[in-house]
């Protein structure tokens, strides 16, 4: 008979079942998104409500199946993003709709909750991100374009930008260098910074000035010299 310190009065606990997690994760789609932003139409302010939307997951990534329904009322939602205010939060919620990146799941009373069984969700009512995981190899696809054109627009316009100073340099300010900062001040397009810079280059490989006067001729202050001579005592017959 064993000793009753030999008895195994405590059993060794089993190790809690792993849980798999399936599903693209939802914060890397969220910035494929964010960066692709413009491609979709949507704002900073909609992908903050998305980005509200993603936080009632329990998960980081997002199943299939009714698990992918979350349910928040308006006012929880409002609340989660800084008293945003219902109106907006529907206008925002519908744009997100409108883009295909949730879909609506809505009950017959029009409610958002879910039930449960066997520890899972077998059936709810809200909103579906499962279409944001759908369209994960166009969000890849797109993204990689925008960060594309981002990097090519940030080396076009450091080229305007110092393209701009080297004209300055040589000629002085002008109107092409007045529409080349306008142009930095804002967020334009690839083609309209080609536009300038190639521009740019002509004014630059233009021969300077003397003086460093304005290539601008509404900023040049020519000599004019008179071609008719008064004499004193000649008479002008």
């Amino acid at each position: 008979m064993k000793h009753v310190s030999q008895t195994a009065f405590a059993r060794t606990k089993r190790a809690a079942p792993e849980v798999l997690e399936h599903g693209p994760d939802k914060w890397v789609l969220l910035g494929r998104l964010t960066t692709a932003a413009d491609h979709y139409a949507l704002s900073h302010r909609t992908l903050s409500v998305l980005k509200a939307l993603l936080t009632f997951l329990p998960t980081r990534h997002i199943p299939s199946g009714p698990a992918a329904i979350v349910f928040p009322s308006n006012r929880t939602l409002s609340h989660r993003l800084s008293g945003m205010p219902e109106s907006t939060l529907r206008r925002h919620l519908g744009l997100l709709v409108e883009a295909g990146i949730v879909s609506r799941q809505d009950s017959p009373n029009r409610k958002r909750f879910a039930r449960h069984r066997a520890g899972t969700v077998a059936i709810a009512y809200g909103f579906d991100l499962s279409p944001l995981a759908q369209i994960e190899t166009d969000l890849e696809t797109h993204a990689a374009e925008a960060q594309r054109q981002q990097e090519a627009k940030a080396v076009l316009r450091c080229q305007v930008h110092d393209l701009r100073a080297l004209v300055i340099a040589r000629n002085g300010d002008c109107a092409l260098t007045d529409a080349a900062a306008r142009l930095l001040r804002r967020k334009p397009v690839e083609r309209h910074l080609n536009d300038m810079l190639a521009q740019l280059e002509m004014a630059a490989d233009a021969p300077a000035s003397a003086g460093k006067m304005s290539s601008c001729d509404s900023e040049n202050e020519r000599h004019i010299q008179t071609e008719s001579k008064y004499y004193s005592g000649i008479s002008q017959g």
